[in-house]
């Protein structure tokens, strides 16, 4: 990647024969520099089309070498942004001898006194109305490099974290272009909500009310659904301390609150009712291209663990308290994409209590205490993006599983050995594994936009079909605490919603999705 960055870089840049020959058409981008842009960065970049990779790599165009690393880790904010441009002067003498057009364009780059210097002189003499042009060009750079690290361009474009978080997201760590949604897959029709203006990180059902649901995403808006009827309830766009982008989510136990993560690293308590935000945590969340994981603690719903600000760690934190109570660093190489808590039955099961599960871009999976203990190490070949384990409790040897996600399905037995690898058909990514909570059925999340399940008896799963599509990656899904429903929230602006089957327990409520 740095070596493609170097490559367009200098490409044109250090080649003095490159010039623009049209007298019209010289500097029109410098010209442009002062003007303001409603527009997001995207669409300044091209990022309406379907190819992924135009976008980004006009966005390295954009920046200087020193910030690409920021860039890959989601980390690059306005601030860090190079936005020193230089001013190009164009002086042009136009001299007309015999219907002879003689244009002399004088173009000069200075940075810190050092000059170098490329004269080319073209002389065409023509007496049919021919234009002659004479382009001379000092191009001067520190280094003796004349690739620049400050573009022009970047003064007009306004640039927000979540934005470049976004572009990620929608080029090199996407690996699909646009693909057309489909609706209708193994359980009938699904609906999609087009509730939001940018994409959707994050999807939970109410711990209590089991036809309610919410939705946040990188256009600020938290929403609040009823799945009995297919309808948005309500809709609140947050701003807190500036504009807020939500890279995450989770109702807590009781079904009136929802933690939020932001792409400015804080962790937010919105209540539901009062349509506020309650509390705030700062530095303490990571935010990256991918969803924020947000894990509750079982046996106390005021614990709440996510990825610590440098992605590679966890914070932990009570909401009863006014700061995250501990930080635990360098759990993993690179970014934890996944985090679940286990139950105290499947604890005791590997030996701890109130044991995490991790999955990490560095190609491996944890099971640890909050000393940072290691109980359980599972490692790859390839990032795991999710990790889950069977509903039942207590684990038992011949039907409970552990689950890893990544550019393959691992299953594997409670022992650590392996039970069966899966491989899903055209996807090169499992972004999220699911179970329903009476743990017939898995249901996994795709990069190309499918949501698939795989139908379980004990340790045996069987790919059953595509539940429907979304016309980029799923990063969440979440399922009803009754099995009824499940709903996705996608890249492609979109949440999506479907009945899966019968409540198993107490009666339906299951209006006509509309």
């Amino acid at each position: 990647m740095d070596g493609y960055f170097m490559n367009n870089q200098n490409s044109g840049n250090n080649n003095p024969n490159n010039h623009n020959n049209n007298p019209n058409n010289n500097n029109n981008n410098s010209n442009n520099n002062n003007s303001s842009s409603t527009h997001s960065l995207l669409s300044q970049l091209g990022g309406g089309n379907t190819t992924r990779t135009s976008p980004f790599f006009s966005l390295l165009r954009l920046t200087s070498q020193a910030n690409l690393q920021d860039l890959l880790n989601g980390t690059l904010n306005e601030n860090n942004i190079n936005n020193n441009s230089n001013s190009n002067n164009n002086n042009s003498n136009n001299n007309n001898n015999n219907n002879n057009n003689n244009n002399n364009n004088n173009h000069n780059n200075n940075n810190n006194n050092y000059n170098n210097n490329y004269n080319n002189n073209n002389n065409n003499n023509n007496n049919n109305n021919n234009n002659n042009n004479n382009n001379n060009h000092n191009n001067n750079n520190n280094n003796n490099n004349n690739g620049s690290s400050g573009h022009s361009n970047i003064g007009s474009l306004t640039i927000h974290p979540s934005e470049i978080n976004e572009l990620l997201t929608h080029s090199i760590l996407s690996n699909f272009p646009t693909t057309t949604t489909i609706s209708k897959g193994v359980f009938g029709n699904a609906t999609f909500f087009e509730t939001h203006q940018r994409a959707v990180k994050g999807v939970d059902f109410s711990p209590n009310d089991h036809h309610i649901f919410c939705s946040a995403g990188l256009d600020g808006k938290c929403n609040i659904y009823d799945a009995r009827f297919g309808k948005l309830k309500s809709s609140s766009i947050i701003s807190y301390q500036g504009t807020v982008n939500f890279s995450g989510l989770k109702f807590l136990n009781g079904g009136n609150k929802i933690a939020l993560s932001t792409s400015s690293n804080k962790l937010l308590i919105f209540d539901v009712e009062k349509a506020a935000v309650v509390q705030s945590f700062d530095r303490c969340c990571f935010s990256g291209p991918f969803r924020t994981s947000i894990a509750i603690d079982p046996s106390n719903s005021n614990l709440l663990v996510t990825p610590n600000i440098t992605g590679k760690g966890l914070s932990h934190i009570d909401i009863r308290s006014p700061t995250p109570i501990k930080n635990i660093d360098q759990i993993h190489q690179n970014t934890i994409n996944d985090i679940q808590i286990l139950n105290q039955q499947w604890s005791r099961h590997f030996g701890g209590s109130n044991l995490i599960m991790t999955a990490s871009s560095d190609s491996s999976a944890k099971i640890l205490d909050s000393q940072k203990n290691t109980f359980k190490q599972f490692d790859f070949s390839s990032h795991q993006n999710s990790i889950t384990v069977s509903p039942e409790s207590p684990p038992t040897n011949n039907n409970s599983c552990l689950l890893v996600g990544g550019d393959k399905l691992t299953v594997f037995q409670i022992d650590g050995s392996i039970s069966n690898v899966f491989f899903i058909p055209q996807s090169k990514s499992i972004m999220k594994l699911h179970y329903t909570n009476n743990g017939t059925r898995l249901f996994l999340s795709c990069n190309d936009g499918s949501l698939r399940v795989l139908n379980r008896t004990n340790l045996k799963h069987d790919h059953y079909g595509t539940v429907f599509k979304h016309s980029r990656e799923i990063q969440d899904l979440s399922i009803s605490k009754n099995d009824e429903y499940l709903v996705t929230a996608s890249t492609d602006s979109k949440v999506g919603l479907i009945r899966i089957g019968e409540p198993i327990f107490g009666g339906t409520e299951y209006g006509e999705i509309i």
